[in-house]
């Protein structure tokens, strides 16, 4: 009986420790605001451009953004959608945007002669025309 009792009083023991060891504070609680971003604030590096041969492996032309502020210090990926002037009116705007995800905390994206000109090319653009969209682009 004097065992029993010791047996008990020790399984009480240990599960109050269990439960009282359970119960520890967790770390800091990461609450993170709406996010801030400046309106308008995409930038490109080149108003108008000529795309050759010779400017294949060349970056022709850089976008650029200000960090978008969450009041904690946080990853953000970002994401650049290029796509022409019709695709972005209407119920199905921005459905046929060729999309680039950007790597954590990275504010610039370049495109060099080459990819651009297979990328402007995919979108059905005219060469040897002027053409500005590429200029049109949505911030999220």
């Amino acid at each position: 009986m004097k065992i029993s009792k010791y047996v008990i009083g020790l399984f009480t023991l240990m599960a109050f420790m269990a439960l009282n060891s359970a119960c520890n504070k967790d770390g800091e609680m990461l609450i993170v605001k709406n996010g801030v971003f400046q309106e308008n604030a995409l930038s490109v590096s080149a108003s108008s451009l000529v795309l050759s041969a010779t400017s294949d492996a060349d970056t022709v032309v850089r976008f650029q953004w200000p960090a978008v502020d969450f009041g904690k210090e946080t990853a953000v990926s970002y994401t650049l959608e290029l796509t022409t002037p019709e695709d972005t009116v209407g119920l199905n705007g921005w459905q046929a945007a060729k999309v680039f995800v950007i790597d954590r905390n990275v504010l610039t994206y370049g495109f060099t002669g080459k990819v651009l000109n297979n990328l402007v090319s995919s979108m059905g653009l005219v060469p040897e025309t002027q053409d500005k969209s590429w200029q049109e682009s949505r911030q999220m």
